[in-house]
């Protein structure tokens, strides 16, 4: 993961004396990936979500989960990224949600590697 963007937050009651923050991050980096022998690096964007309990206004835990590499695709994971927040998903339960998106969206590198050879073998 070379950057992280935090795109939203958001405050869930926990027991009558904890309430949680928290916060949703896009990310970015690179992935080199083998497709046919060739290296070929491509920018990869996932999720990170944090989660910080605060008791007595005081920070008492912190806990996150994130897959940093869900698709190649910046719209999908952002407006993945928006709908988790909206459904305030906790770290606990990210890399179910997070996981199957991955699994699904695999083909998305298949696709844009095959783009990229198509254009070399033209050029």
């Amino acid at each position: 993961m070379n950057n992280e963007y935090e795109i939203r937050q958001c405050w869930v009651e926990g027991d009558s004396c904890h309430r949680i923050l928290y916060r949703y991050f896009l990310t970015e980096g690179d992935k080199i990936i083998d497709y046919n022998d060739f290296f070929v690096n491509v920018k990869v964007y996932g999720i990170k979500i944090l989660s910080q309990k605060v008791e007595d206004d005081k920070l008492v835990d912190i806990y996150e989960e994130y897959i940093e590499c869900l698709s190649n695709n910046k719209e999908k994971v952002v407006d993945l990224l928006d709908y988790i927040a909206n459904k305030s998903v906790s770290p606990y339960h990210a890399v179910d949600i997070l996981g199957s998106y991955a699994d699904e969206w695999v083909d998305d590198f298949d696709k844009l590697l095959k783009q990229k050879f198509k254009e070399f073998a033209i050029a």
